[in-house]
């Protein structure tokens, strides 16, 4: 756990700055805000920065209209763009033929964020170092932590830590915006609101425990949800002890510090808790897992003579370890080391054969690869092996099985399940890019698609029309704007979306912009700034063209413009077949 504290004293100002001693009011009246490199630039650094943004800010005012501050002593001063920009006055602070920044309205007094000074004209890595020099921020794990300016203490840190270590999408999305949620889960499969898993894509997964910079990372969490999450863990002390959620899962982290299981050797534990394969390296040269067991196959199971075809002979004779069976010279090779095959053969001992080195390695790597023991996949789909027959069959189970064999026979989850269901009319490579398929439900899907028997469903009329007809006020002068969803079910894989009926009031809809975001991401721009804008609008067949209808469709109405207040009286997403 990673806690922030403020060390008092640190801001080194210069002799005209005010300087704060323990017990001072001003001191004690101060809330620590950290301005974090990683959080704050829009650009990317060499390193990381962070330092004391109320420092930071009482430094630069006091030092005004200095073209030499240079605190880390590296040669490298402020940017003089970035002094004028701040001090803002062209007749005190110009040192080139124009004063940059100085018509945009801001200076060092109206600067209120992090984000606001790093846009500051020409701030580079150097402001930052500098920065980070004069008014550093130092790291404890002895004291609490501040979340985007609010501080918690070691208790309610470790609360808060605890509530997004084990939360669900759900009650996660009761404190905050859906998005916080979705970073903080990092998992479409079970948790996407929209058309996207905002940053799912960060690798930040919860698996390994929960930091209180990780959460001040999280995707749209400011200072408002911080004071939220501070309020709920007040509200709700976790004085008791931490319940683990292993629910589903046979491995990985169980929220509390603990585990949910152990894989087995030569395993590993993906991101949905599961145990899978893994490969191995022999002599440098990599083996994926179905060549490490084709090739350990061929150790227990061959003779001399099948060995020496392919393998020196002293190799042979240690693998076998029999005289009798394998000696090709005057002594047979290892055979005094009691390593036999009858007791089955690993990695690490086809290693320890005697004489088998890095081409050997490769020669047997290229035979298992070629035929011979195991056979020649097809294809690899998601690290499992398959035919093109199991693929067409994996391919079957995707798109005619209901949720109830995917999810209770194959052992699916249910959000795999859904999101598989979801988006019918599958080839393998479409079947492979759902969310929630990786390695584990492939080779679930493989074996269940052995035994699969489809459930003949008669053909029954399906919805062609979903509705969200709820009223809401269109925020004004907001580019996230009114967003709601509808969630399409049932219709045919070869159904599309045809077209889309909006209900707006407002009485100036030039300054309206409606999207549709479709299940998969692609987004359809429905209004765009126009007068008289037609409340039915024809879906383009080329956008639709590719999509599956199946799943969450979502309707964005955004006022750019302040002044006019609007109201969003729900809409219409009609779904037909060709």
């Amino acid at each position: 756990m990673v806690w922030l504290f403020w060390v008092l004293g640190a801001c080194n100002f210069s002799s005209e700055a005010p300087v704060l001693v323990e017990g001072d009011a001003a001191s004690q009246a101060r809330t620590l805000t950290a301005c974090d490199s990683v959080q704050h630039e829009t650009t990317g650094l060499g390193e990381a920065y962070s330092f004391d943004f109320e420092c930071a800010i009482q430094y630069l005012k006091n030092a005004g209209c200095d073209f030499a501050l240079d605190p880390n002593g590296d040669g490298e001063f402020i940017a003089s763009s970035a002094i004028e920009d701040l001090v803002e006055d062209a007749a005190n602070c110009q040192r080139g033929t124009s004063c940059t920044g100085c018509d945009d309205g801001d200076s060092a007094s109206t600067i209120a964020t992090c984000t606001d000074l790093a846009k500051v004209a020409y701030w580079t890595e150097s402001e930052w170092a500098d920065l980070s020099t004069q008014c550093p921020v130092t790291l404890t794990d002895a004291q609490a932590c501040a979340i985007d300016g609010v501080q918690f203490t070691a208790d309610e840190a470790e609360c808060a830590t605890r509530f997004f270590a084990t939360m669900d999408c759900d009650s996660c999305a009761d404190l905050f915006d859906s998005r916080v949620c979705e970073d903080a889960i990092n998992d479409p499969a079970t948790c996407q609101v929209g058309g996207t898993c905002t940053g799912c894509d960060d690798g930040d997964a919860r698996a390994n425990g929960v930091t209180c910079g990780e959460i001040e990372a999280y995707s749209y969490l400011g200072p408002v949800s911080a004071q939220q999450l501070l309020d709920h863990v007040r509200a709700n002390p976790c004085t008791d002890a931490c319940v683990p959620v292993c629910e589903g899962r046979t491995c990985g982290d169980d929220g509390c510090g603990g585990t949910c299981g152990e894989c087995g050797d030569g395993d590993a534990c993906d991101t949905y808790g599961q145990c899978t394969k893994e490969g191995c390296t022999i002599e440098d040269v990599y083996f994926n897992w179905y060549e490490k067991e084709c090739a350990l196959t061929f150790f227990e199971g061959m003779d001399c003579a099948t060995c020496d075809a392919l393998l020196p002979s002293r190799v042979c004779e240690d693998a076998i370890n029999n005289a009798a069976l394998c000696q090709k010279g005057d002594v047979c090779t290892g055979c005094d080391d009691q390593d036999t095959i009858d007791d089955g053969v690993s990695c690490d001992e086809i290693a320890g054969y005697a004489y088998l080195g890095s081409s050997t390695a490769a020669d047997l790597l290229a035979w298992v690869q070629a035929d011979v023991t195991c056979g020649v996949p097809d294809m690899v789909v998601d690290g499992v092996p398959l035919t093109n027959a199991q693929a067409t069959s994996i391919t079957e189970v995707a798109n005619r099985a209901t949720l109830a064999q995917l999810d209770d026979e194959a052992g699916l989850s249910t959000a795999t399940a859904t999101a598989l269901i979801d988006g019918r009319n599958h080839t393998i490579n479409s079947v492979a890019a759902t969310s929630g398929v990786g390695q584990s439900a492939m080779e679930k899907l493989r074996d269940y698609s052995a035994i699969f028997v489809p459930i003949e469903i008669p053909d029954e009329a399906w919805e062609d029309d979903f509705t969200h007809d709820e009223a809401d006020e269109i925020p004004d002068a907001d580019q996230t704007g009114h967003v709601t969803q509808v969630r399409v079910q049932g219709a045919p894989p070869d159904a599309r979306a045809e077209s889309v009926v909006i209900d707006v009031l407002h009485d100036a809809k030039n300054q309206i912009e409606v999207e549709l975001i479709a299940p998969n991401g692609a987004r359809y721009l429905i209004w765009d700034f126009e007068t008289n804008p037609p409340t039915s609008v024809d879906i383009d067949p080329e956008w639709v063209a590719d999509i599956p209808p199946n799943g969450t469709w979502t309707l964005a109405v955004r006022d750019y413009t302040p002044g006019v207040i609007g109201e969003s009286l729900g809409w219409n997403l009609h779904v037909a077949t060709p």
